[in-house]
Parts: C-alpha cells; structure tokens; sequence
C-alpha cells in the first residue's frame, strides 16, 4: 500500500475554525478521491501527495466557544467561528484569553 499525504491549507492568519478545517479537508479528500484510491493502491515504498484545491471552502475566523452545532456529541469546544457555533449566549473566546471580563463565578471569592 502506497503513502498518500494531503497538502494543507495555506498559512491562516488568525485562529481558523475548526469545523471550517474538517469540512475543507472532506472537500479536498471527495474531490480527489480517484488519486487518493490510485496512490494508495501503489507499492509500498511510492509516496503520492494530493494538492490543496483550488477553489477550497471557506475557512473562517474560530473566536468563539460553545456547542458546534455539526456535533453537539463534541460538547463545549473553543475556536469555532460563528457559522458553526450553536447554542445560547456564546462568550468570546479572546475575552477569557486575555484575562479581561472573567465571569465572576470563575474568581475565587466573587459570584
């Protein structure tokens, strides 16, 4: 069985959403499925790599914490963009990073 490696996507300024990262890297595993099977069914020491497609989903921004509404089963998961974010009353993430606006019930003594 050969060894089939998928290029990622290019360098993303920022925190990309994770549930934008998995549906991308599906788009680019459905769309080369054919190379995929091909390189896998060559001898063992040929390495085929499948490129990063050129008209990719979009990758957004992945500020926010809460529920990813794809899977729920995943519960509460930091860095999800508001796309995939489900729930109630999300908090952003970079205010709890940062140290400013710390739900009080988190503070010793406070809520």
């Amino acid at each position: 069985m050969g060894t089939v490696h998928l290029v990622e996507p290019p360098e993303y300024d920022g925190n990309p959403c994770f549930m934008c990262l998995m549906a991308a890297k599906q788009h680019q595993w459905d769309l080369y499925n054919e190379p995929i099977e091909a390189g896998l069914a060559k001898p063992d020491s040929e390495v085929t790599w499948i490129p990063w497609p050129a008209k990719p989903p979009v990758i957004r921004e992945g500020s926010w914490r809460g529920v990813p509404g794809d899977a729920p089963e995943l519960g509460v998961c930091e860095g999800l963009c508001w796309d995939h974010l489900a729930g109630y009353k999300p908090v952003r993430v970079s205010t709890l990073a940062d140290g400013k606006g710390v739900p009080p019930g988190l503070l010793r003594g406070r809520g």
